[in-house]
């Protein structure tokens, strides 16, 4: 039976009422007698964009704008985090892999919340791939009235089909809200509340059952 984590860990306080969201807010050794699959690619399947204006009457045209600008910026970051902590074997539990997405604070907070950030310190004697299944990603922008950029949220849905080394296999499911602040040309994340969810669920059509004792050679 599984159970959901969570984490919620406000680096900057207040980040929620400055987007008016309140509550509502929204990466191995070859061994030369096996061969691991390949690591999939994360990509989001559907990213959309909008804005959070911090004063009245501002230039929406110019807003809009920056929305659409700062959105695929942020889902780089975002997609590394998806990439290193769940999809990519190799980085399962590594917080050295993802430090550089968040700022100097808030890399103080991974290696308590690694197990909601990453699949976990212990993820490979769990899991043995994840295929990640359609996952989407909301980028809100906080501008000033000019249109400028000051800061930007991202509410990510990531889903993904967990392979288990007894044979079974769950479903993953994160979501929750990253909060971001610009650092020369890149996007950090200087704030998160994120929610992990974990269910079991039957073998995919395409799963190809392990051979039992008595029929392997």
């Amino acid at each position: 039976m599984f159970v959901g984590i969570g984490v919620a860990v406000l680096v900057l306080a207040g980040l929620y009422l400055l987007f008016g969201r309140g509550g509502d807010s929204p990466i191995d050794a070859i061994n030369p007698f096996h061969s691991d699959p390949p690591v999939p690619t994360f990509a989001f399947a559907k990213v959309t964009s909008g804005y959070e204006a911090t004063v009245a009457g501002g230039n929406k045209d110019a807003q809009a704008k920056t929305s659409d600008e700062i959105a695929p910026q942020v889902q780089v970051p975002v997609t590394a985090l998806f990439q290193a902590g769940y999809v990519d074997p190799s980085s399962w539990g590594d917080a050295g892999a993802i430090e550089d997405l968040f700022t100097d604070d808030a890399q103080q907070q991974i290696e308590a919340n690694i197990d909601v950030l990453t699949l976990g310190t212990d993820a490979s004697a769990t899991y043995t791939s994840v295929e990640p299944d359609s996952s989407t990603l909301r980028v809100v922008t906080l501008t000033d009235g000019k249109g400028a950029a000051l800061r930007a949220m991202a509410e990510p849905t990531f889903t993904a089909l967990a392979t288990h080394t007894d044979g079974t296999y769950s479903k993953i499911t994160v979501t929750g809200t990253l909060f971001f602040v610009q650092d020369g040309n890149d996007w950090k994340i200087e704030a998160f509340s994120l929610n992990r969810d974990e269910k079991p669920v039957e073998a995919p059509a395409t799963a190809t059952p392990s051979a039992s004792p008595s029929e392997s050679a």
